[in-house]
Formats: structure tokens, sequence, C-alpha cells
């Protein structure tokens, strides 16, 4: 069946991949990858020794399960930073995520941790995100207690249908948090505490003054302390 790897029609995405065929549906490897509408295939490769997940803040609505993968190179957040940060290191990889309100990204991103700890089990794995990305980076932490993470950033952390996750647990050796305190944002302020029994994550909750909860995660004071640390964590 010649035909089982390719669209039906153009991939929507096809001017920004132009070294693929614009009928090429997951990368033409539909056994290891997986199709995110258009995106290119999440693939751990071989010789990627450090993976950072960035979570973007509530994009509107829920995002299809499996298709929670984005693109996102908008240089004044932090996760478009990290992204062009690393976009050419052959060790270093970084996937950008939507958030969901419900398990669908933290099930896609729980997939490509477990994917990337067969490639590299003593590599550095750095999880971030804002508002609700925010909560599914704790989602994910939490779902996934046989597996180290290195370090999770979480910015504002908001769920807006019930209290936002806010316990660390002891798989996770670092976590910060950033959060504001303005009067006007109804979203957001919340700090980050170890899980009962966790004595072993170094945690730490940083307090970002005259910021909203929708601008703190392109506030230059979270932005660059998360690239000054991250850049301190994956060495060159």
């Amino acid at each position: 069946m010649p035909d089982v790897g390719r669209f039906f029609n153009i991939d929507p995405l096809a001017e920004k991949y132009n070294t693929w065929t614009p009928y090429a549906f997951s990368g033409n490897r539909i056994i290891d990858a997986r199709e995110l509408e258009g995106l290119e295939p999440v693939e751990i490769n071989k010789g990627t020794k450090n993976l950072i997940i960035a979570v973007r803040g509530w994009q509107g609505g829920n995002p299809d399960p499996g298709k929670t993968q984005t693109q996102h190179d908008d240089k004044s957040s932090f996760t478009g930073a990290l992204r062009d940060i690393y976009k050419n290191s052959k060790d270093t990889q970084v996937v950008v995520f939507d958030p969901s309100m419900n398990s669908r990204t933290p099930d896609d991103i729980s997939a490509s941790i477990k994917d990337f700890r067969k490639v590299s089990p003593n590599g550095k794995l750095i999880l971030a995100g804002h508002s609700m990305g925010g909560d599914n980076v704790v989602n994910v932490s939490q779902d996934n207690k046989d597996i180290k993470i290195n370090k999770t950033y979480t910015i504002d952390i908001s769920d807006p249908l019930g209290k936002a996750d806010n316990e660390i647990s002891q798989n996770v050796e670092s976590s910060d948090n950033y959060y504001q305190k303005n009067i006007l944002s109804l979203l957001g302020g919340t700090k980050i505490q170890a899980e009962k029994g966790n004595k072993v994550t170094t945690i730490k909750n940083v307090l970002v003054p005259n910021t909203t909860h929708s601008e703190i995660d392109n506030t230059d004071i979270v932005k660059q302390q998360i690239i000054k640390d991250v850049q301190k964590i994956i060495k060159p």
C-alpha cells in the first residue's frame, strides 16, 4: 500500500517545510512517529542528550488528543526564546505544547518524556509552563513519578476549572515558581509546595512585582532568569 503514509490533500503547513513533500504524513514514518495536525513528527533524535518541554498558557479551547504540540517562535516569550536559543543544537531539543483542561496535553508530554528517557536515561529533562501550562507541568511530574525530572519552572499556575495543582513530587530535583499578586488579575497568584513526604526537591517561589497574569511570562525578570538558569543546567 504505497499511499498509506500520505495525506489525501496538501499539508496546511507545507510552505514552512519546503524540504518535505506537501503530501507526506508523519514524516513518512507512520510506525514510530505521530502526526500532529500538519506539524513535524515528535521524534527524540538518537543524538539528543537533553530535552526541554515548554507549555504555553491557555490558547482557548482544548487541543485534540495527540495533537497538542504547537509551533511557537515568538521570541518575546520564554517558550519562543528557548526554542530560538537551541534551534541549532545537536544534543538539546525544545518542544512546545498547548495546554489542555483535561489529560490530553499531560498524556502527550508523558509519552514524549518516556521516549526521551529511552534514548537518554541520564540527560537533562526540563519542563516549563505558564498559567494552565504550569498546571499541566505539575500534572506531568505527578503522573511520572518513576521518571527523573531535573527542573520544572511554573509561571503563575492557573486552572480556571478549579484549584491549580501546586504540589511538587519528589522525582523533581528542583522547582522554581514565579507568581504575581495583581489585584486586577483574576487568575494566578499560586505558590508551589512539596508534596507530602517529599523532602528532597528544592522549592523556590518568586514574587514578580508590577505585572499581570497574562504578561508575567514575557517579563524580562522571568524570561531572562529561566534562560540563564537553563543554560547553567545544560552546559555546552
